[in-house]
């Protein structure tokens, strides 16, 4: 059959067939496709694809150096199961895609530290944090949410006011798989919540509503074009879209530099079953905090951790 790559994505995106099964791997999958041109189908070869796996980012925070581990292994995850589906539904001839396990091996590009921080460190992030603007308030919001409740990048950037029961101290969350669960968050993040809503509450003229975000962006609206530079106004958008995943990015890297304790967001996450863990917590009680399918994703987080070892040693006593 002769038809064009992109005609050929639209077909598999649109197919019952393709296994996607939620909407983000369906939307991840249609960005993964978009770096094919619209050659003809057949014109793809293994070596085409590798090269694709490889190309340099276009943008963000590698932009214009080699993909990291995980990028690669997405673009080879979209390239096999497109081109096995064309294979199946009669597309095309022979998988192109077929043998690329062989040749594109993530493992050359330098790998991050995981890190778990010590209940001193996360304490010394959070000292370095100035609630005396709207920024540094929000900030903080995000800071106590990721070390002190384990929410996920994902989970803080959808965070809307109605999720949020400030009374009860509690936030109800849609987490993976759509499961939704309760979790009680510290006092700290209770207080700075409360006080959060009552400046939104003010800045809205109004309650904010259910489906709002909570995480919203803080801007400078300065008018410096003018020639005064104290014509300065910093101004939270209670009433636009939430933040995005790549702000919390950077707003960890920002504290990060402050305090001189580098971490990444899910580092916040790591964290947070990690200091459960020193402090004791049992395992199984860990993993319904951390809203864990079973003890051993729990494991998961623990076992790569740098100073297990010390700590074994710690316990017996040696």
């Amino acid at each position: 059959m002769n038809i064009t790559t992109h005609a050929a994505a639209a077909l598999f995106l649109s197919s019952p067939e393709n296994n996607l099964r939620t909407e983000s791997s369906l939307r991840a999958m249609r960005g993964g496709l978009k770096r094919l041109d619209d050659r003809p189908l057949e014109g793809w070869s293994v070596d085409d694809l590798v090269e694709l796996c490889y190309t340099p980012c276009a943008a963000g925070a590698r932009k214009g150096q080699p993909p990291a581990d995980k990028t690669v292994r997405c673009r080879k995850y979209h390239f096999t199961a497109f081109f096995s589906w064309c294979e199946f539904k009669g597309l095309l001839d022979e998988d192109p895609a077929r043998h690329l396990d062989r040749v594109v091996r993530p493992g050359n590009t330098s790998i991050r530290e995981k890190r778990w921080l010590s209940e001193p460190e996360v304490a010394q992030v959070l000292a370095s944090v100035d609630t005396s603007g709207l920024t540094g308030r929000r900030d903080e919001i995000i800071l106590r949410l990721g070390f002190g409740c384990g929410l996920r990048r994902d989970e803080l950037t959808k965070l809307t006011w109605g999720q949020l029961d400030l009374e009860a101290g509690t936030i109800t969350l849609v987490g993976k798989g759509r499961k939704i669960a309760t979790v009680k968050m510290q006092a700290s993040a209770r207080l700075a919540l409360i006080d959060w809503h009552a400046t939104a509450t003010a800045a809205l003229g109004r309650r904010p509503e259910d489906e709002e975000s909570v995480l919203i962006k803080v801007v400078n609206e300065a008018t410096f074009a003018k020639g005064d530079i104290r014509d300065r106004q910093i101004t939270a958008k209670f009433d636009e879209p939430a933040i995005s995943g790549s702000m919390i990015g950077k707003v960890c890297q920002s504290y990060a530099e402050r305090s001189g304790i580098e971490f990444a967001p899910h580092d916040m996450r790591r964290t947070f079953c990690g200091i459960l863990s020193d402090r004791g917590v049992p395992l199984g009680v860990i993993r319904d905090a951390m809203r864990h399918e079973s003890e051993a994703m729990t494991t998961v987080y623990l076992q790569d951790r740098p100073d297990k070892a010390a700590k074994a040693m710690e316990d017996i006593h040696l």
